[in-house]
């Protein structure tokens, strides 16, 4: 505390522009698991499931209450979006256009339960499948 934190205002770089009220914080959902952490389980079994050649990106905005999604390198051009909760409901589908390998689609996400959920992007080639938390 006090000293000991080595607090340097000023030192992450902006293009030469200074920041006064905050910086906005970025979750990186890419750090792995936390053991024993309720988030454990996020990186544990889902893609031994299904081989896959291409990436999945899935974060949830509690504020906006919104699912963003991204896919590269997919192979396939049209699929679906599905969305499970941990019962294995499905609770949300969607046809999926897949534009040169890439896909992105950002949806309202307010289903009432807190939990894990699965997402899985099926294109006509290829299952990528991945899991975030609404809180």
């Amino acid at each position: 505390m006090g000293v000991a934190c080595d607090y340097q205002p000023f030192s992450f770089y902006l293009g030469g522009h200074k920041v006064y009220t905050g910086l906005p914080n970025n979750h990186n959902y890419e750090l792995g698991a936390w053991v024993g952490s309720p988030c454990d389980t996020l990186s544990v079994g889902m893609n031994e499931l299904f081989p896959k050649n291409g990436t999945l990106k899935i974060y949830y905005d509690k504020d906006w209450q919104s699912i963003f999604v991204n896919a590269e390198e997919l192979r396939g051009r049209s699929g679906s979006l599905q969305i499970f909760n941990s019962s294995g409901q499905l609770i949300y589908n969607t046809k999926a256009n897949i534009d040169g390998g890439y896909y992105s689609s950002s949806s309202l996400f307010s289903y009432p339960s807190n939990g894990v959920y699965i997402v899985r992007l099926q294109t006509d080639k290829e299952v990528l499948t991945g899991k975030f938390v609404k809180w």
